[in-house]
């Protein structure tokens, strides 16, 4: 039984590692392809101030990925709201559908409205109920893992020795962003349609927790 919990978390922190992964990649997809970023909104929102000062009618389109990625949180908070892991349906379809509309958004080339997709998309996966050991993860949310990193560590030097696993998993996370958003960018220059390879990985992160998580 100890063993099966083991196994449960191990692949439960491979599948959140997937989604760090793919959030990273996506996300420098975005600033490469349109300039701009699907996933940091304290930076969108104080461009939206500098932008509204300077009368930048461009304004509006950094609104509209706030409104987007809102939109998509609030999807995932009408999903899984029973916060529960358990149950694992809406994970699976909402994984295997931002899969597949990534690879549709390709195939159809949408242009610049793209991005506005992409957003609602990190803000469906980055909503989505998921604890690990206790801990709240927002997959594409590094600011947040890296207070919640300085947090533990503090915590930590102050003697409370658990602390520092929460510390160690914020900072892989964020090195696994990283690595996302590398391999993104590569991905970009060698490959003509980054989007679908990025879809197929959300349908098969959908289909890994349907079979490997308990």
């Amino acid at each position: 039984m100890k063993k099966q919990k083991t196994n449960n978390e191990i692949n439960i922190l491979l599948w959140i590692f997937i989604l760090t992964f793919l959030a990273g990649a996506i996300n420098v997809y975005t600033i490469k392809k349109f300039g701009v970023t699907t996933s940091h909104h304290t930076g969108n929102a104080s461009n939206i101030a500098i932008k509204f000062c300077e009368g930048n009618f461009a304004v509006h389109r950094l609104a509209m990925l706030v409104v987007c990625f809102f939109a998509g949180s609030s999807i995932s908070g009408f999903l899984f709201h029973k916060k529960n892991m358990q149950d694992k349906i809406p994970y699976v379809i909402s994984l295997i559908f931002m899969g597949s509309m990534l690879m549709m958004l390709e195939i159809l080339n949408c242009g610049s409205g793209t991005v506005y997709f992409l957003a609602f998309f990190i803000g469906l996966q980055n909503g989505m109920h998921i604890k690990y050991k206790g801990i709240t993860v927002r997959t594409s949310h590094i600011t947040g893992y890296l207070t919640d990193g300085g947090f533990s560590f503090g915590t930590f030097l102050k003697g409370d020795t658990k602390a520092l696993g929460k510390t160690v998993f914020f900072s892989i996370s964020i090195l696994v962003f990283i690595m996302g958003g590398i391999t993104s960018y590569l991905a970009i220059d060698t490959f003509q349609n980054p989007l679908i390879i990025y879809g197929v990985l959300y349908v098969i992160s959908g289909v890994y927790y349907a079979v490997s998580v308990n």
